[in-house]
């Protein structure tokens, strides 16, 4: 088998297996829903055909097929994932609706909660780094 056989055969495979997938350069994370052979995929981005193979996840990420740039995720990984997912939707949703009960602006109440995202971000990246150096 050849490098595009390869790929077009995990391709295939994570698809048919609805495997959750973590893309290692972007962080995104869903099931495998789709498989475009070369050429097959257009991108909604630009209408052009992409000259490679695609895969595109429930999320709607699309990205070229590349076995090496994802991560398969274990039942237990994504059990941790929808379980922080689901929280952090109700803590999101419950933050909101506190804001509104208190009087803030729905554009103050986005600020804060952006600026508590990007200082969480920080703080876990920094956590990573750590435990990634020897």
């Amino acid at each position: 088998m050849n490098a595009d056989e390869i790929k077009a055969a995990w391709g295939r495979r994570v698809v048919a297996d609805k495997t959750w997938l973590l893309h290692t350069p972007t962080l995104a994370i869903g099931q495998a829903q789709a498989f475009f052979e070369t050429g097959a995929y257009v991108s909604e981005v630009n209408g052009e055909s992409v000259p490679d193979a695609v895969l595109r996840l429930t999320t709607g990420h699309a990205f070229v097929v590349n076995p090496n740039a994802f991560v398969e995720m274990t039942v237990r990984e994504v059990d941790f994932f929808v379980m922080a997912t689901d929280r952090f939707t109700k803590f999101m949703t419950g933050a909101v609706e506190h804001a509104a009960v208190e009087g803030i602006p729905a554009s103050a109440a986005v600020t804060i909660l952006v600026s508590l995202l990007r200082a969480q971000q920080r703080a876990l990246e920094a956590m990573s780094t750590k435990e990634e150096s020897p």
